[in-house]
């Protein structure tokens, strides 16, 4: 295997700029930036990981997995783009994100494990948070160990 050196790197062979990329870790902070060649953003990776995609078009903000059995406000188990997860009461949480957005335009998909059928809903957001419930197969809200839960962005 051979290691390739290089701050700056055009990657496809089109004559066509916006057909090609360029892969550009030159920022001494870091950073690691895919473009296209043409001069689009595609997305840039923050020196602790951190994925962030231009404002320009919707986006996957947050990923998170949490534990809808701990009391209080807590730490998601794994993820981005959210900072802690609060148990409101039995099945009811918020979800507080790592931004402030200028709207609450966020699109929430999530799913529970709890050996049984159960059925996480959006109830309501706000521009940095966002508060779901889960519920078993009878409509009570229950807690589960594992929630999955996934934001996008449908506006900058």
């Amino acid at each position: 295997m051979s290691l390739i050196r290089a701050i700056k790197h055009r990657l496809g062979l089109s004559v066509t700029p916006a057909n090609n990329f360029v892969l550009d870790a030159s920022a001494d902070n870091g950073t690691m930036k895919l473009a296209r060649e043409s001069g689009q953003d595609i997305m840039t990776v923050d020196a602790a990981g951190k994925v962030v995609f231009p404002q320009t078009f919707d986006k996957l903000i947050g990923l998170v997995i949490f534990d809808g059995t701990l009391t209080g406000t807590n730490p998601p188990v794994s993820g981005f783009g959210v900072t802690s997860v609060t148990r409101n009461s039995a099945g009811n949480y918020t979800i507080n994100l790592s931004s402030t957005y200028s709207t609450n335009a966020h699109i929430v998909s999530a799913i529970s494990d709890a050996g049984v059928v159960q059925a996480p809903q959006w109830i309501n957001a706000t521009t940095n948070s966002i508060i779901i419930g889960n519920y078993n197969q009878a409509g009570v809200p229950t807690d589960v160990t594992r929630i999955l839960m996934t934001i996008h962005r449908v506006a900058p």
